[in-house]
């Protein structure tokens, strides 16, 4: 996933990217692979994610388990 550098997403629009990029979000986090880590982590950096200091992971895994739970998107 490659994307212009400024550029601003909302969580729903990376969820949708990340998903035609082929991410499961059903599947667990450890069971991802190296390529779909590495396109979370670029779209959290995409949407401004920042985890806060005491989450217990990084900040891919922090964003997947956001988008995760993520119910208002409507697409």
């Amino acid at each position: 996933m490659r994307l212009k550098r400024g550029l601003k997403i909302s969580h729903c629009d990376a969820k949708t990217l990340l998903k035609k990029s082929g991410v499961d979000f059903s599947r667990d986090f450890h069971a991802l692979s190296y390529d779909h880590v590495s396109a979370i982590a670029e779209a959290a950096r995409l949407a401004r994610y920042r985890k806060s200091k005491s989450a217990p992971g990084s900040t891919a895994r922090m964003y997947f388990q956001l988008l995760t739970t993520k119910r208002g998107c409507k697409r």
